[in-house]
């Protein structure tokens, strides 16, 4: 039996219900999480990444609020609040929660690649290659990301042949659309 006073054990059945595909029993368990603590970041933040999977943006995004109010500095919760705001099409408001994080903070990648697909919604083409430019990981390739780059360098104008664009690595998959 669950004492209902410690939000961190209902987080970990939530946690364990989700990776097993039980969403109804995971979301149960979340909010059980929340009644003991409303403000327990790790809950805020892991609900608010499974109701985003789940395509429930807007839930999504309403905990990431909330956790932001919670804990406003931990850089990987704001890449991925930022990320969960560009998928509510509020790409321009997460531009100033993503510039202020260092590209090589903790969960860099993503980071670079959300506020260079910020960039490019608003137009920012240079500035969308410099921000891929500064990854340094080699979680993606040194071409892939110069390649990714250099499309974005000569945005808008598009390619005359799908078969002559370069084949860019998932996270930068967005280089195509501009």
């Amino acid at each position: 039996r669950l004492d209902p006073r410690h939000a961190g054990s209902y987080l970990e059945m939530a946690l364990v219900q989700t990776m097993s595909g039980n969403w109804a029993k995971s979301e149960a368990y979340f909010k059980q999480s929340l009644e003991a603590d409303p403000n327990d970041p790790d809950t805020l933040n892991f609900y608010s990444v499974t109701l985003s999977n789940l395509g429930r943006l807007k839930d999504a995004l309403v905990m990431r609020e909330r956790l932001r109010t919670v804990e406003p500095f931990l850089p990987t919760y704001n890449i991925t609040t930022a990320g969960i705001m560009q998928l509510n099409g509020q790409g321009a408001a997460s531009i100033p929660i993503l510039e202020p994080i260092p590209p090589d903070a903790a969960g860099g990648i993503r980071r670079s690649v959300y506020l260079a697909r910020a960039y490019a919604e608003a137009g920012r083409y240079a500035a969308a290659a410099d921000t891929l430019q500064l990854i340094a990981s080699t979680a993606i390739s040194r071409k892939s990301v110069e390649d990714a780059a250099r499309l974005l360098r000569v945005a808008p104008a598009k390619s005359a042949s799908p078969q002559s664009r370069p084949v860019l690595e998932d996270l930068l998959n967005f280089v195509y659309v501009y």
